[in-house]
């Protein structure tokens, strides 16, 4: 029986990955046909549109590697108003997947990650949020994130703030790069040069910067407690 209903939960998480990843890119190639028709939809709707647009970006926040979602939302919708949907959207996200391991696949989590788990959770009782606010500023991979903290004494209260705040920096560089970028028919006419501004190029670097200061400064840290 037990077998049954595993085969039954990963037939149906295979499907709604099927189709998010299908919705994904049916959005992306309908922007790129369509842009003019859907940035009107926004300008004229902006709370129907708005709306639409946190959903599909949350419901994409399940979808493990569909990147590059924010870098869209700050190119559709605008700096402030994509940067609210994708923050506010990652953590619904990153909430319910923390839920749904704690209380559904915890001990499947830590028969997989084993003693790595044992040493995540002693950091979480040395450090409390911040080993994963530090991890979150630091880009750690998401979903992977999500479902090792469920199984961790990690409190929800803790997961969350540390979830909320902690992707903050990453996001504003990400949605910023994004609301910089032309639009296609500026991309079309002037080509691949119209990319290279000095603000989209200084966002770029400030991106892959950011992990590695993150980094130091918890090396940083580290030394200091030992000392």
């Amino acid at each position: 029986m037990n077998r049954r209903v595993w085969i039954v939960l990963f037939i149906l998480l295979l499907a709604g990955v099927l189709w998010g990843t299908h919705l994904f890119w049916w959005d992306v190639q309908s922007i790129i046909d369509h842009e003019d028709k859907i940035r009107q939809f926004v300008k004229q709707r902006p709370v129907e549109a708005t709306f639409l647009g946190f959903v599909i970006h949350t419901l994409l926040c399940f979808v493990p590697g569909a990147g590059g979602k924010s870098l869209i939302m700050g190119w559709l919708f605008g700096f402030w108003s994509a940067l609210i949907q994708v923050n506010v959207g990652l953590t619904i996200a990153a909430v319910s997947t923390f839920e749904l391991s704690r209380y559904l696949f915890r001990d499947a989590v830590r028969r997989r990650l084993g003693t790595s788990l044992d040493r995540i959770d002693q950091a979480i009782a040395r450090e409390g949020g911040y080993f994963l606010f530090a991890l979150r500023l630091a880009h750690g991979p998401y979903t992977i994130t999500n479902y090792t903290m469920g199984a961790t004494s990690i409190s929800i209260r803790s997961f969350w703030l540390a979830t909320q705040f902690g992707m903050i920096p990453g996001n504003i560089l990400f949605v910023y790069t994004g609301s910089q970028f032309p639009t296609l028919k500026q991309l079309s006419e002037q080509g691949v040069v119209s990319l290279l501004t000095w603000r989209v190029i200084g966002a770029f670097a400030l991106v892959a910067l950011l992990p590695i200061v993150i980094r130091r400064i918890k090396s940083g840290y580290g030394e200091v407690n030992k000392q």
